[in-house]
């Protein structure tokens, strides 16, 4: 956690000057529902503080707002790689080796995946709802980093936070895509609990990622109100948090 409680820092075991991190609700402009550092041009908030709020994260970063690498998504797992910043549309992830180029996805109960190979120094970030999941948003950002010259064992992994098991109920044509292992009966008839973040994880050893380069957070946008928006906690009215990552100028090597 930074001191600036409108971030939460990541961390990676890199020589590669990293910057990553997520937004919280915190510091921002915003009123009544979206109260107050909702970052979501699309939430059905007046622009005017989201714009303000977005200086607020670019500057995080040391950047202007129209420096980043933002996404109109669609809940699938189209992953870019991008040398330029800019606004793409249908896209859930980006990748990149450019220095300078912040990464970012927008969430609101989705979980942030950050990924960074720290011999390469590759970076990416990926937006995984329980649609991204199915699909193989993250098995894919993997295979795109070997693709790369990437080894399994360089490449390190963060999970942010989302909507985790406690929280996440879900109809049975939701629940099939998922190892039973990872799904919980609700006391409600025909309704599943599913856990996606120990989907992820489960996923990612078994493509050949080392446990120890696995790190979770932990943390549940729906069971915390005072520090995360959350779509399905709030109804649907909520604002935006974003979660990006940059390589910061050359490495150390």
């Amino acid at each position: 956690m930074t001191k600036n409680e409108s971030f939460i820092e990541v961390k990676f075991n890199t020589p590669f000057k990293i910057k990553a991190g997520v937004s919280t609700r915190i510091g921002g402009e915003s009123t009544g529902p979206y109260s107050s550092f909702n970052l979501g041009k699309s939430s059905g908030e007046d622009l005017d503080p989201v714009t303000k709020n977005r200086k607020v994260y670019a500057d995080w970063f040391g950047k202007k707002p129209e420096q980043l690498v933002v996404a109109f998504q669609c809940h699938g797992n189209q992953i870019e790689s991008v040398t330029k910043p800019g606004e793409f549309k249908d896209v859930d992830g980006f990748m990149t080796q450019t220095p300078d180029l912040p990464l970012n996805v927008s969430i609101a109960d989705c979980f942030p995946v950050w990924f960074h190979d720290c011999v390469t120094g590759w970076i990416a970030v990926t937006h995984c709802g329980w649609r991204g999941v199915a699909n193989g948003i993250h098995k894919l950002q993997i295979q795109k980093l070997i693709e790369t010259g990437s080894k399994l064992e360089n490449i390190q992994v963060v999970i942010g936070p989302g909507i985790r098991l406690c929280h996440f109920e879900v109809g049975g044509e939701v629940g099939e895509f998922f190892p039973l292992k990872f799904i919980r009966e609700s006391e409600t008839i025909g309704k599943f609990f599913v856990d996606l973040p120990g989907t992820i994880r489960q996923d990612l050893l078994e493509l050949g990622i080392w446990q120890k380069n696995i790190e979770d957070m932990d943390r549940c946008t729906y069971c915390e109100p005072d520090f995360f928006y959350s779509y399905r906690r709030d109804g649907g009215v909520t604002g935006r948090m974003m979660a990006g990552i940059v390589i910061q100028g050359t490495s150390d090597q």
